[in-house]
């Protein structure tokens, strides 16, 4: 009977210790769940962020002079605006001094990241004036954000993220306008 009884208590203690090894594989699987669920929803709210940068309309834009946005675009960070500056595809300033030469106490490096790419093209071969609808960005925000979305995709697919290059009007700038709408001024040279 000892041997018996000594025989069902250790089939007993397998089975208990199946039940917990089978317990917890389907916690960690529910953890798994939870912080994927986590880590998309994170994922929206980057997507939702960068989804918004061309949605402007000059309805909507803010009327800000140029010398205004150049001394404080901290203050129309993700808000849409309307302004005319000088531009050579890149950056934005009030005159084509301002843009080549900046002052010795310059404001925040301005640049713009063009929705229609034919603006930027045109403005390279031919600097000018450029009445522009767009939603100010911070750089530093922007690359953050972009930052985080690497991260957490990488997470989401279990792989190791890369270093990031960091592209477009937020490479060389403290401030960006995502340019919706964007007309050139002619100039008596075209």
């Amino acid at each position: 009977m000892g041997v018996l009884y000594f025989s069902i208590c250790k089939h007993l203690r397998a089975l208990v210790r199946l039940g917990a090894v089978a317990l917890i594989a389907t916690c960690s699987g529910c953890t798994t769940q939870s912080n994927t669920n986590e880590i998309q929803s994170q994922l929206a709210t980057i997507h939702a962020y960068f989804d918004v940068e061309f949605s402007c309309t000059s309805s909507e834009a803010q009327p800000v002079d140029m010398l205004v946005l150049e001394k404080s675009p901290e203050r129309y960070v993700d808000q849409c605006v309307k302004t005319r500056g000088f531009s050579n595809g890149f950056g934005l300033a009030s005159t084509a001094a301002e843009l080549h030469n900046p002052s010795k106490d310059p404001a925040p490096n301005i640049e713009v990241n063009w929705k229609n790419e034919a603006v930027p093209k045109r403005l390279r071969s031919s600097p000018s004036f450029v009445n522009v609808v767009g939603r100010v960005r911070s750089c530093a925000r922007e690359d953050e954000m972009m930052e985080k979305s690497v991260s957490l995709r990488a997470k989401l697919d279990h792989t190791t993220p890369g270093e990031i290059m960091i592209t477009g009007a937020c490479h060389t700038a403290v401030f960006a306008i995502f340019a919706s709408q964007a007309t050139v001024v002619p100039t008596a040279m075209d």
